[in-house]
């Protein structure tokens, strides 16, 4: 966090030492509200009053008093506000309700305590930030995946179509007056589907289904390129630009916490784990832009941020 308040304020931080932060009492109940408009001395009225209707769910302001510095240079705000709440309690809550949210179209607040930035702004030693690790990709996914749309530049304009018989799959062209095999004869990657099998929304991936999950093939020779472990895997679901998925294994019932899997598709990582309480497929839906998914429940339709997974904030139908 103080990495965040120290690259947020920058050099706003110098005004937060002022007089009139002196006569605030309890440091762990003041914070800083970052992020609102820029206003001039008139306006500033206005937005205090605005502020505290913010606020107010969360608590009290102690006597109402929102300090908004001025920059004495612009007689303009600085785009933040000080104030303090009846207790730390109080002052959580705030944090927690309103950082990061929208305060209008052009304006996201973020809010810190104020001892926090006190402690930044007294400790001069250089932190360096986290860097951010690097994995390798699946080796098969590195060699494949670079031709998984090979099959759209078929001069022909063709395409591929699959046949399942036994426990075997075969890919051909759409040609006439017959078919026309789009896999060499020795390949044996899809001749162990115990179930099904089907196409992603843009053709890249073939997922094949097995007793222990779904495995996915790209490429012009559809090789194994991922795969999604989920035993007894009895359903799949993309997203439209095919970032994620959805894995259901066939189990209903609150007691089975792993009957539905979301998966991050290029790394095959599990995002997170649902029950199913809903017998008919699919009671989940990506959005179109894939920023959110749309669940099911006993309670109602639930909204969850991708790829974080995190409930998005008063986004419960019922």
């Amino acid at each position: 966090m103080a990495l965040s308040i120290a690259s947020v304020l920058k050099e706003k931080a110098q005004f937060l030492s002022k007089e009139e932060t002196n006569s605030m009492n309890d440091m762990s109940a003041i914070i800083v509200l970052d992020g609102i408009a820029v206003v001039d001395e008139v306006k500033a009225k206005k937005l205090t009053l605005f502020l505290l209707k913010k606020i107010q769910p969360f608590g009290a302001v102690v006597r109402n008093d929102i300090f908004i510095p001025m920059d004495p240079a612009t007689n303009m705000s600085l785009g933040m506000a000080i104030f303090e709440m009846r207790n730390a309690e109080e002052a959580k809550k705030v944090i927690a309700g309103l950082d990061n949210t929208p305060m209008d179209r052009a304006h996201t607040f973020h809010a810190y305590r104020y001892a926090d930035i006190v402690s930044v702004l007294a400790n001069s030693e250089e932190v360096a930030l986290p860097v951010k690790e690097k994995f390798a990709p699946l080796a098969k996914a590195t060699e494949y995946i670079e031709d998984a749309h090979k099959w759209m530049d078929d001069p022909l304009q063709r395409d591929q179509f699959c046949i399942r018989y036994n426990n075997n799959t075969e890919v051909y062209w759409c040609d006439s007056p017959n078919p026309i095999s789009a896999l060499d004869k020795t390949n044996q990657s899809l001749s162990l589907s115990l179930d099904k099998v089907m196409w992603s929304p843009l053709g890249t991936y073939l997922a094949t289904f097995h007793s222990k999950g779904v495995i996915l093939h790209a490429g012009p020779q559809l090789m194994e390129c991922g795969r999604f472990s989920h035993v007894g895997v009895d359903a799949l679901l993309f997203s439209s630009q095919e970032r994620y998925a959805v894995t259901w294994n066939g189990q209903l019932g609150v007691t089975y916490k792993d009957a539905i899997c979301i998966w991050d598709v290029a790394s095959n990582q599990v995002l997170r784990k649902f029950p199913c309480t809903d017998k008919l497929w699919p009671s989940y839906s990506f959005s179109a832009d894939e920023r959110f998914l749309a669940t099911k429940g006993t309670n109602g339709i639930g909204i969850f941020e991708l790829p974080s997974m995190q409930m998005v904030p008063r986004s419960c139908f019922g």
